[in-house]
């Protein structure tokens, strides 16, 4: 049931949306839109968990079972639903508008970072911010009591953080702690892809660049430490790590349903991790409908393939370019090895694919940067001169032809 808490909760997301809507300089409506087809989800995801069992029923109904220990993973959100069923009387439904606000922001950090580094669009290829936006997959797995919405929000914020030249750390530092809050394995592989990125910048001083490396690794190390500790690990061999993926992988294998990923080669168990369920193998209306979100998935992962050289070229200007590329590589490899079958994986490969309509943007401005003006701090942060008209050069027949010419009149004369 819908009480006052949800009600609130769902009038701060319209003025999210809207606040949104004005800081882009144009109609809040769109986001608006985007607000009000979100918390729609919150109904059906909702009227999921009353037929099926699911993380939003633990997490919202096992808060005396919280136990001592940190408050991170699956202990932060179970003591998150508590606060608010307890402090505010927060019925379940409640509980899912107010977790969607976080996914909400989410969403809009990612179209947030998208039009920053994105220019020169044509009216076909701007399609790309209602189909990223309105996404089946990302609004659904983004409302319920769980992960999922903080995480969203996590990415979106050091994705912001790293869309311009002029980087905004409290973006970035603010983003990889809830990272590490919410999922701290993941987390730590953000922080690295982070450090990794500030540490081959050519555009960062040398004294810098070991000042991030040295404070990044020894943070790391601490977060890794009290990670293993907080799983049980005391001794750090190959052993014990591939007992934890073993530990993953049976925890997910218990959670998730559909198309079992174990026995598969890896090139192929990444591919389905990625990729399916897809319309071959579509058995019910949600795998459809999840088939058309990976169909997208699909073609932008080409395209960015494809244009890996053009990301390259701006990557040493615009960090969110290799940050995207390294932390799309190290966590879908370690999401393969402990994500076993496809259901689960549908929701678990939110934690990289919304990098990929960013890279998406960067690829398409860099591909066109002799188009018409933009907004200062989009495209000419990646293509310095990008507004100047494109010089044509003369042929290189006519080109030796005048040089020839010119030298046989300075040798007549």
């Amino acid at each position: 049931m819908l009480t006052d808490v949800g009600i609130v909760a769902a009038f701060i997301s319209l003025g999210i949306a809207a606040y949104a809507g004005r800081r882009n300089g144009g109609s809040a409506i769109f986001y608006i839109m985007l607000a009000i087809y979100h918390m729609l989800f919150c109904f059906i995801f909702y009227n999921e968990t009353l037929y099926t069992t699911s993380d939003a029923n633990y997490y919202y109904d096992f808060g005396a079972f919280i136990g001592e220990g940190p408050l991170i993973s699956a202990s932060l959100i179970i003591e998150m639903a508590t606060v608010f069923r307890e402090a505010l009387g927060a019925t379940f439904l409640d509980e899912f508008f107010i977790f969607q606000i976080f996914g909400l922001i989410g969403i809009i950090l990612i179209l947030k970072t998208m039009g920053i580094v994105g220019a020169g669009f044509s009216e076909r290829q701007k399609l790309i911010f209602p189909i990223v936006a309105f996404s089946p997959a990302l609004n659904f797995f983004t409302v319920a009591i769980g992960k999922d919405a903080p995480f969203l929000m996590a990415l979106g914020l050091i994705c912001r953080g790293l869309s311009r030249s002029g980087k905004q750390y409290p973006y970035v530092i603010t983003g990889l702690a809830i990272a590490f809050l919410v999922r701290p394995h993941i987390g730590i592989l953000y922080a690295v892809s982070v450090i990794a990125t500030t540490f081959f910048s050519a555009r960062v001083a040398l004294g810098a660049r070991v000042i991030v490396l040295v404070s990044g690794a020894i943070c790391t190390l601490f977060a890794s430490m009290f990670f293993l500790s907080w799983m049980g690990i005391e001794e750090v061999n190959s052993e014990s790590l591939a007992g934890t993926i073993d530990k993953f992988g049976t925890a997910n294998n218990a959670a998730g349903s559909a198309i079992n990923l174990e026995g598969l080669i890896f090139p192929a168990r990444v591919a389905a991790f990625l990729f399916l369920p897809f319309f071959f193998d579509a058995s019910s209306v949600t795998a459809i409908i999840l088939s058309i979100d990976n169909l997208i998935i699909l073609c932008l992962f080409i395209y960015c393939v494809y244009n890996i050289r053009l990301l390259w070229s701006v990557s040493a200007r615009l960090w969110t370019v290799p940050f995207g590329v390294i932390m799309f590589t190290i966590v879908t490899i370690m999401l393969t090895y402990t994500c076993t079958n496809s259901g689960l994986a549908a929701r678990q490969k939110l934690m990289v694919t919304p990098i990929l309509p960013i890279l998406y943007c960067v690829a398409n401005a860099a591909s066109n940067p002799r188009r018409a003006p933009v907004p200062k701090g989009r495209l000419q942060e990646l293509v310095p001169g990008a507004t100047e008209r494109p010089r044509h050069r003369a042929p290189a027949t006519l080109s030796t032809f005048s040089a020839g010419a010119d030298l046989f009149r300075r040798r007549k004369t």
